[in-house]
């Protein structure tokens, strides 16, 4: 089995770490509620006993459940089950502005391999605006692991 890319792109809120634990908790529960849910399995009630779980039947979900929930500030390194915003440096060299747009992280991400981080189990996010130049958006990507 293959490590696979994952983005999401969630409302703007001021505060990154809260969209991105509020981030992890409805995915959590989208996982969990799913129709698609092994029967027989346990319902888990956190997150961290959804982890468990997949550990114990060497299982994957991929995506965002697979980290650790941890930001990373733009000053940071990648870390293995961590987030990282990137820095305002980064944001430039990736996208060519300091206000990126949907549309900005969309031709970006396809075109720029050095976007993703180069391990698996990590990810990154930024900050997306609209066209006024407000911000609009948080996108976070990553690859999962195998």
């Amino acid at each position: 089995m293959g490590a696979d890319s994952w983005t999401y792109l969630v409302p703007f809120q001021p505060d990154v770490a809260a969209a991105l634990a509020a981030l992890r908790q409805q995915e959590f529960h989208d996982t969990v509620t799913s129709p698609g849910w092994p029967a027989g399995w346990p319902r888990p009630s956190t997150i961290d006993q959804f982890r468990a779980l997949m550990d114990e039947t060497h299982s994957s979900v991929g995506g965002i459940l697979e980290l650790d929930g941890r930001l990373i500030g733009p000053g940071g390194q990648d870390d293995f089950l961590a987030v990282r915003l990137l820095s305002p440096a980064e944001v430039r060299a990736f996208f060519g502005t300091d206000h990126p747009t949907r549309d900005d992280f969309e031709r970006a991400y396809a075109a720029h391999p050095g976007l993703e981080p180069d391990r698996r189990d990590q990810g990154r996010c930024t900050v997306l605006y609209d066209r006024t130049g407000e911000p609009a958006q948080i996108a976070f990507w990553g690859i999962s692991g195998d």
